[in-house]
């Protein structure tokens, strides 16, 4: 039997400014645990006392059957606990006397108790934590070590033999029946070269995990499991008491290769590759007991359906990067002809919290062509904001942009990595759902006034804010908002703040009053609101907030693989 060894690589192609990632499958041949071959490695040296016993020999000392993986060949191993199931001839369920010790065994003899005077039986290995025919492929999966593949039979690998033979003794050979995902992230940004790999999270649209039954008469998994998500988590001990590094440019096993045991069939799988960066500080709790500690994230990858197939490994290779978000020239005074930092780019703080630049920087007047546009409402934005959303828009986001902070991607901007962000509806979706066109979100706010023309003030907020991105099947329907913070005046400073936890971005409409404000939509993790008629400084237009389009169209915030 040929074991087939599935490649999916990444490509990318561009699309005007848009990158999208292409899944490419491209097969290799290896050799199946049940074939045979001659390696001989950890066989069963003391042969134990069979009186009373009837042998099943896990294949002949040249024809291997086994619970761990060599990658390379495609040789299995039994491995310490690993036990076998069979029905006697009174139908009762009989396991080994002697479950599998030590490590690494190519050759192994189970003793069973019972009769067995026939000529052929099947034979369960259900994995380590399962009993006769009854698998569980596990949710929680754990591996130390990289390229270690003993947890396997933990994790729920699995399998199924006919024993062929007499009372003296029977040989037989397992066909696995789940399906191995091996995985091999490497990266070439420079940012992620200190992280390391934490765990490895696979979310499918159907069941990959559960409990399953081997099925004695078509020699296959079935049932239906009990939940789309596995995770893998791979901090060790030692040298991996952080995880595993990312410290390979190509994909290499031995650095953080990491092994999977998924269910077979055709699954669509999103991969989120959880990194902890040991350099990087995040607020970690909440309230009082918040506090800084080392930043980790996901970077994720959506994969189109495919079909993995029982006893077969596939290799998922994968080159990890962040959206890098510039920092520079992006940040304004509402509508003001120049960017904030204009004339003083040398000056500009690029760390969250930090910052030096003299308060006596801060635009002062309209002598400056920093300062912001001091039109008075109905009018509109004329210079750097002319682009933006006006209100009316920025109340449909809020309203009915059905939005999902995640607090999970990593990205980065002034050459640091951070996470936070929203994802929202786009304005095709949000017009479809309440029966109008795009064009009519700019009319009226969904209470049906007109905003850039009303001195009613449109200060509206959503406080119903999904935890995490949408899913995989939803993605096109929004965009996302990373929280790229502001800049603001500091015990005498002019500092970089609240970048990965607070967003701003600007509208093209002032506020009725004060006349020295403007909207804005702004959010955080638990909310998101549309802000403008009022005093607070954050919305004030000397505020140095950034510049957005509607719906991104652009893509130029969109999240690198989704």
């Amino acid at each position: 039997m040929e074991r087939i060894k599935t490649q999916l690589k990444e490509q990318v192609t561009m699309n005007k400014n848009k990158t999208k990632w292409i899944f490419a499958a491209t097969l290799l041949l290896a050799t199946a645990c049940a074939s045979d071959d001659t390696t001989q490695t950890g066989e069963q040296k003391n042969e134990p006392n069979t009186k009373g016993y009837t042998t099943f020999v896990a294949g002949k000392e040249s024809t291997q059957t086994r619970t761990s993986l060599d990658y390379d060949t495609g040789n299995f191993f039994w491995e310490s606990g690993d036990n076998i199931f069979v029905k006697d001839d009174a139908g009762i369920w009989q396991t080994g006397s002697n479950a599998v010790s030590g490590t690494e065994k190519s050759y192994y003899k189970f003793l069973l108790s019972g009769a067995f005077a026939g000529t052929s039986y099947t034979v369960f290995y259900p994995g380590k934590n399962g009993t006769n025919d009854q698998v569980t492929i596990a949710t929680a999966q754990t591996q130390a070590t990289p390229a270690d593949t003993k947890h396997l039979g933990e994790a729920g690998d699995c399998g199924i033999g006919t024993a062929t033979g007499s009372s003296a003794g029977f040989g037989f050979k397992l066909n696995h029946k789940a399906a191995i995902l091996v995985f091999q992230p490497y990266t070439n940004d420079a940012l992620l070269k200190d992280c390391y790999l934490t765990k490895i999270e696979v979310i499918s649209d159907n069941n990959i995990a559960g409990t399953y039954t081997l099925d004695p008469i078509t020699k296959k998994l079935t049932g239906s499991g009990a939940s789309n998500t596995i995770t893998l988590n791979t901090i060790g001990t030692g040298a991996y008491s952080n995880g595993f590094p990312m410290t390979n440019t190509s994909a290499n096993l031995s650095t953080n290769g990491a092994y999977m045991v998924i269910a077979p069939g055709h699954h669509k799988l999103r991969i989120r590759y959880w990194l902890m960066s040991p350099t990087e500080l995040y607020l970690v709790g909440s309230g009082l007991m918040a506090h800084p500690g080392p930043l980790e994230g996901t970077i994720t990858r959506d994969l189109p359906i495919f079909n993995y197939e029982e006893n077969n490994y596939y290799d998922m290779r994968a080159d990890l990067k962040v959206a890098h978000y510039p920092i520079s020239n992006q940040y304004y005074l509402w509508d003001a002809q120049q960017e904030f930092w204009y004339g003083h780019e040398s000056d500009q703080p690029m760390e969250n919290m930090m910052g030096d630049a003299p308060e006596s920087l801060y635009p002062q007047n309209n002598s400056d062509p920093r300062w912001y546009n001091e039109a008075v409402f109905p009018a509109t934005a004329s210079h750097s904001a002319a682009t933006c959303p006006n209100v009316n828009e920025l109340c449909w986001y809020v309203q009915d942009g059905d939005p999902h902070w995640d607090n999970n991607t990593l990205w980065a901007t002034g050459g640091h990595l951070t996470k936070g962000g929203m994802w929202l509806k786009t304005q095709t979706k949000i017009a479809a759902a309440n029966g109008k066109n795009v064009a009519d979100l700019k009319i009226a706010a969904p209470d049906g006034i007109d905003h850039t023309t009303s001195t009613a003030p449109a200060q509206v907020s959503n406080s119903l804010i999904a935890s995490d991105m949408p899913d995989a099947n939803n993605m096109n329907n929004y965009f996302y908002l990373p929280a790229l913070g502001q800049y603001g005046k500091s015990g005498g400073n002019i500092v970089f703040m609240q970048n990965g936890y607070l967003g701003y971005y600007w509208s093209s409409t002032p506020a009725p009053s004060p006349v020295n404000c403007a909207y804005s939509i702004g959010f955080t993790n638990y909310t998101i609101s549309v802000a403008g008629s009022g005093t607070a400084q954050s919305n004030n237009r000397s505020s140095a907030f950034r510049l957005w389009k509607a719906d991104d169209s652009d893509g130029k915030y969109r999240p690198i693989g989704m």
